[in-house]
């Protein structure tokens, strides 16, 4: 499984969630810790947390999770206004949509009543086996990245980067009001590098360089360091993805116990499919 099958999967995973939402969507009570809302519909910070992937250090991905909810959001109140939700085939999409959530959330727990463990050479032989499934898609940069409210503050963290190095310079502002968030080896895809500005100071930076101070929005300063680059289809170190390698092994090792499972309900229950045209 690469990277891209990962995504994909987390998309239908949320989808599916978002699909069994539907039948209990309504006027929800009114909020105040919320990320976003669309009418009567609320998106609660909590909620969006755990939809939010922040596996990479930083979580380039919480505003197109609430854009993609926004949008889901406005177009179910419109199909409710035009009585979508009403009709025997949305309900009947919706109880294969509770069965496969079922479905999902039963393996879910039988899996983790296994108790599956492994060790970090288990890991390290599962990528060394499957290297070619865990190249990058598009050319991707090593960085620490930086945001300041303040931009004396960023001038002053630059330069004192400058004469010594990130983790130590970041040691001499911690507790400093005026950062907004700090990420040290955080490895990024062209793609996630946003906004496009930032994306081209990265490519213009040689490796250990330091940006100069950038001001994409407004009343933040941004710092961004180039530690190495890898390009597109290249395989980067285990080190950089091994949360998504464990995810993969992880994945690998639920499909076979998933495999073992049916084959015991099969065991344990009549089963008749008749062929097509039987009566």
């Amino acid at each position: 499984m690469n990277l891209q099958k990962l995504l994909l999967k987390n998309k239908f995973t949320w989808f599916l969630f978002a699909a069994l939402a539907l039948s209990g969507c309504g006027k929800d009570k009114p909020q105040t810790n919320y990320a976003a809302r669309v009418n009567d519909a609320y998106l609660g910070k909590a909620e969006l947390k755990e939809m939010s992937d922040t596996s990479l250090g930083y979580n380039f991905y919480t505003n197109e999770i609430i854009r993609k909810w926004v949008h889901r959001e406005l177009l179910y109140q419109q199909a409710v206004s035009e009585g979508i939700v009403d009709e025997e085939k949305f309900n009947r999409l919706l109880e294969n949509a509770k069965k496969e959530l079922a479905a999902a959330l039963l393996l879910e727990q039988k899996f983790d009543e296994e108790k599956f463990s492994y060790e970090e050479k288990d890991i390290v032989s599962y990528f060394e086996s499957n290297k070619e499934n865990f190249k990058l898609l598009y050319d991707s940069y090593l960085i620490n990245l930086i945001f300041f409210s303040d931009e004396d503050k960023a001038i002053q963290f630059r330069s004192t980067v400058i004469e010594s190095d990130w983790s130590k310079s970041f040691n001499v502002f911690t507790g400093d009001s005026s950062i907004i968030e700090n990420k040290t080896a955080i490895l990024v895809t062209e793609k996630e590098l946003h906004p496009a500005a930032l994306l081209r100071v990265v490519k213009e930076l040689y490796p250990k360089e330091v940006s100069i101070v950038l001001n994409n929005r407004r009343e933040e300063y941004t710092l961004v360091q180039l530690l190495e680059n890898y390009k597109a289809y290249s395989i980067p170190p285990l080190a950089l993805i091994k949360k998504e390698v464990e995810t993969s092994f992880r994945a690998e090792q639920k499909e076979k116990f998933v495999e073992q499972f049916i084959k015991e309900l099969y065991s344990e229950n009549e089963i008749e499919v008749k062929k097509l045209g039987d009566k």
